[in-house]
């Protein structure tokens, strides 16, 4: 009898924002009845990465029980009612691969 793991490393991700601003303003009151002259800057940096999670989190089994990574040879596991379950983890599948931007 096989027992389907019950909790999942799905991954992660981080995110990591700066911001700095400068801005002036300057208000004449005797300028067309009154002239508001502004200016203003603004430099952002940002870092989003994403963490994978364990394979079983989101992984496709082929009919030998080995996750499928080539779809083009390898055979997706029915079951006995001639459905193909879905992979991964219920509520959320996990992330398959890391990114950063």
């Amino acid at each position: 009898m096989v027992h389907s793991p019950t909790e999942f490393d799905a991954g992660g991700h981080n995110l990591a924002m700066n911001v700095t601003g400068l801005n002036f303003s300057k208000y004449y009151k005797r300028i067309a009845s009154g002239l508001n002259l502004a200016f203003g800057t603004e430099y952002r940096t940002e870092n989003f990465q994403i963490y994978a999670g364990e394979v079983g989190s989101y992984a496709t089994y082929d009919i030998n029980g080995l996750p499928i990574t080539n779809p083009a040879i390898q055979t997706p596991f029915v079951n006995q009612f001639g459905i193909e379950p879905g992979g991964g983890s219920q509520g959320f599948p996990g992330y398959s691969q890391p990114m950063s931007r």
